[in-house]
């Protein structure tokens, strides 16, 4: 899902930055057709929804919220959006700001970043008789002394940078931490994953890739295979065995792009010119892919 040909992310990083709303290769989010076929969408809970990152150039990420196996992004509630923060590859915090349009969430450092965590509280939700759940207030759920309700809350976590400091923990309550390089897989490869809850590595999480449920060793080690698009969002969830009034749901993300941060040689800005000669090797890098 992150790998393009360096002249498409070229043309591609150009356009979003003038538009600031659609990514002109393919990847602009249509909602009102997601909200349209939402009802008849039942393989998968509202609940167990995620964030994830995405990156659109090498100082410009976007939260996604939804399935990242189904392609369909929702939109995001800014008010349930919590925090995001920047790490270079020391671990240091770096400047960050947001920026919230037409239900789409971005994150923007100064320097390109090794590592982003994000938190997105999804509020609390309780579960009718019918098998049903409303999305209730806090006082709504306080009122009921949080019966059958449920907080769930979000978090994801960004690797971007071939010198970050992959196998840190970053202080998530929930967190997926790779014991190998993330950038480094290639297809067929496999990567090592373990799940921390409260800095304490657990063995009975739920880890899911590609929609798909990935079991765990007697040691808490998952391992995710790589694909021929490369690693795809990985996604683990744990209820908390001890929350109680509520209870609490962890769901957590981990994204790796080592495009994100890979130095292009092309001016800025893209002017005429450059454009033109684009289109005009376009088929030529067709043609060359295609012998491959």
């Amino acid at each position: 899902m992150f790998r393009y040909s360096l002249i498409s992310k070229v043309i591609r990083d150009r356009l979003f930055r003038e538009t600031n709303r659609e990514n002109c290769w393919g990847k602009s989010w249509l909602y009102v057709a997601t909200a349209t076929i939402a009802p008849f969408i039942v393989g998968q809970s509202a609940l167990a929804h995620v964030i994830w990152f995405e990156s659109v150039n090498d100082r410009q990420y976007e939260i996604i919220f939804g399935h990242p196996e189904e392609n369909a992004p929702e939109p995001l509630e800014i008010e349930k959006f919590q925090e995001a923060t920047a790490y270079d590859a020391n671990q240091n915090v770096i400047p960050s700001t947001t920026n919230f349009e037409d239900g789409r969430l971005f994150v923007n450092t100064e320097t390109p970043p090794s590592i982003l965590t994000a938190f997105y509280d999804n509020g609390f939700w309780r579960e009718n008789p019918d098998g049903s759940f409303d999305n209730i207030t806090q006082e709504e759920a306080e009122a009921t002394n949080f019966e059958s309700v449920t907080q769930y809350v979000k978090y994801a976590k960004g690797i971007f940078d071939e010198d970050a400091p992959f196998d840190q923990k970053f202080g998530l309550p929930l967190e997926i931490v790779p014991l190998a390089n993330p950038l480094a897989p290639e297809e067929g490869d496999t990567l090592p994953i373990q799940v921390y809850f409260q800095d304490t590595l657990i063995n009975d999480p739920l880890v899911e890739y590609l929609g798909e449920t990935i079991s765990l060793d007697s040691n808490g080690t998952a391992l995710i295979p790589t694909g021929s698009s490369g690693l795809e969002v990985i996604e683990a969830s744990y209820t908390d065995p001890d929350s109680n009034n509520p209870a609490v749901s962890y769901a957590a993300t981990l994204a790796a792009d080592a495009e994100a941060n890979a130095s292009v040689a092309v001016p800025e800005p893209l002017n005429l010119l450059g454009f033109v000669l684009t289109l005009v090797s376009l088929p030529l890098v067709k043609k060359r892919q295609s012998n491959y």
